[in-house]
């Protein structure tokens, strides 16, 4: 922490060690802002550089920093995930510095002790208050309480019983418990009959019942969410009345990802990544590329449809085809088709099955454009558009066959092209194209700079997250709920990176709509990337341009460039 790091200084920079390389080294270690997920320079400039300092000019990551400076006879320390480390040189006793014991205890334990002490304080003041209707309410549910001689007056006597006993009723508004009632009497008077055509037994109603009553509830109670935005985190949220399995905001990620990441290994190569240029602390593809904003920063709305997937994956691509072409792929019919990736590439890699509302996964569109075909724009294949063309889904949530040309959308004219003729394969995206551990994974967690320099270098890209209740009803500031997450479930862009207050964070485009959040986007803590898709560089120079544009219903046409 911080405040560990501020008592390693005053000891570093006191007259007794000052010039020595272990002052050099703890210089640059316990710089502000730099811990060991953070890339790390070396000044040349520091006096009393012992030979091959110039050596270890060269290491860009701070493990690889220590070990080089260990090598070179000195005593580095640094801040990890297990706290302090130290490592000696073999020429560490030469040059007249503490033991690793005497340092560590006159410098870090008095902070040691102080820090945990304050963000203990910090924690407490953090944590909303208990809401008995965030809890497990199906504990509530009584067979006692059903006394009913219908299904419809079992779950409004079990509905009263639960609320009174729990106390959740209070945590509501009037509308929200009024709603709150009418879905769960509705969800238990619908419960299927029996295999024999029978009405449903008292202990078949008893098991509806106590799915519904959490089934059922409002994601974000007002009272809830003055609670989060009272609290001092990072973040805030705004009241959301739609239930846990609400379709308006969907994810969908598909279960397996240790299959998907399986020979991806924990961290990317550096080998794949130039490094020539070390990203800066704030970045926006936006910024970097001004031509190819409106691409990049264009909102879409997967609607009721778990494509979460196919959103991302070529958000990115259309991001990464604009920068590719120098700004040419970035007019307003310049959008790859979601509903043709929705269908055709989740029937090529989940056992030909087309159903890409059923979840996939985001390196399978950059696998599908290098060993399949290429993608043709929105305009030959709406995305399961209907009637106003502001991208509104079919409620079945079931995408269609993958179309094999370009299909009509009636009442308005068909796309002015064949689909062969403005197929878009941007060769290279897929090869190589693999899953890595994010910042944010539980096991052995790497560093968030081959991520950042990923974007640095080639664009935006895509990463996966634990997505619940807080993000859908987000509204504003560094998010940090799902940070740990294990259950994967949803995809979303990345096109930049930042620091609000002292907490760094991943620009982000969701595929909400722009109603949604941050007009469309949200700032997401780093510790929430759990695993992130490197695309290959795009090889491929030719592609099927202008596309001509055709009156039919496209995504969102909302843009935050």
């Amino acid at each position: 922490s911080r405040a560990a790091l501020a008592p390693l200084r005053a000891v570093f920079h006191s007259s007794e060690h000052a010039g020595t390389p272990l002052a050099m080294a703890a210089r640059m270690m316990a710089a502000e802002n730099v811990g060991a997920d953070d890339q790390v320079a070396l000044l040349d400039e520091d006096a009393g550089a012992p030979p091959g300092r110039r050596h270890c000019a060269g290491a860009r990551h701070l493990s690889a920093a220590a070990a080089c400076l260990a090598a070179c006879g000195l005593v580095v320390f640094w801040l990890g995930p297990s706290g302090l480390g130290a490592r000696a040189g073999a020429g560490a006793g030469t040059v007249g510095v503490p033991s690793i014991a005497a340092v560590h205890d006159a410098a870090v334990g008095e902070a040691e002790a102080r820090g945990k002490a304050e963000a203990k304080d910090k924690a407490e003041e953090q944590v909303p208050a208990t809401h008995a209707i965030k809890g497990d309410l199906s504990e509530y549910v009584k067979d006692s309480k059903m006394r009913g001689s219908s299904p419809k007056e079992d779950a409004e006597s079990l509905f009263k019983s639960v609320m009174k006993a729990s106390g959740a009723g209070d945590d509501l508004t009037p509308d929200e418990l009024s709603d709150y009632e009418l879905r769960f009497i509705r969800a238990v008077e619908h419960t299927r009959l029996s295999r024999d055509g029978s009405k449903p037994s008292r202990k078949e109603l008893l098991s509806a019942a106590k799915k519904a009553i959490n089934a059922e509830k409002p994601i974000m109670p007002q009272k809830v969410a003055e609670s989060i935005n009272k609290a001092g985190l990072p973040y805030k949220v705004k009241p959301l009345s739609i239930t846990r399995d609400d379709p308006k905001y969907s994810f969908g990620l598909k279960p397996g990802l240790k299959a998907q990441a399986r020979g991806a290994g924990p961290a990317l190569s550096r080998d794949i990544l130039d490094g020539s240029e070390s990203p800066p602390k704030v970045f926006d593809t936006r910024t970097q590329w001004p031509h190819c904003a409106g691409v990049i920063g264009r909102i879409h709305n997967q609607g009721h449809c778990g494509s979460c997937w196919a959103f991302a994956s070529a958000q990115a691509m259309d991001a990464r085809l604009c920068i590719r072409t120098g700004g040419n792929f970035s007019g307003p019919a310049d959008d790859l088709s979601r509903g043709y990736i929705a269908s055709c590439v989740h029937e090529a890699y989940a056992d030909g099955v087309g159903n890409g509302c059923e979840g996939g996964w985001p390196v399978w569109l950059y696998k599908y454009v290098e060993e399949k075909k290429g993608v043709p724009p929105t305009g030959c294949v709406p995305y399961f558009a209907e009637g106003d063309g502001s991208e509104h889904f079919q409620i079945s949530g079931t995408a269609p066959p993958g179309p094999t040309q370009c299909t009509a959308s009636q009442p308005l004219p068909p796309f002015p092209g064949k689909m062969e003729e403005y197929e878009f394969r941007p060769l290279g995206i897929g090869s190589p194209a693999s899953m890595y551990h994010g910042a944010g994974a539980k096991k052995n967690p790497p560093q968030a700079g081959p991520m950042k320099q990923a974007i640095y270098e080639g664009g935006p890209l895509t990463y996966c997250l634990a997505a619940g209740p807080v993000l859908k009803a987000y509204s504003s500031g560094v998010v940090t709920d799902g940070c740990g997450g294990k259950e994967l479930n949803h995809a979303v862009t990345a096109i930049g990176w930042g620091v609000e207050g002292d907490m760094g964070y991943v620009q982000t485009v969701n595929s909400w709509g722009a109603h949604w959040g941050d007009e469309g986007m949200f700032k997401g803590a780093w510790c929430q990337v759990i695993a992130w898709t490197y695309p290959g560089p795009i090889t491929e120079t030719q592609y099927p341009l202008p596309v001509p544009e055709a009156k039919i219903p496209l995504p969102d046409p909302v843009s935050r460039g």
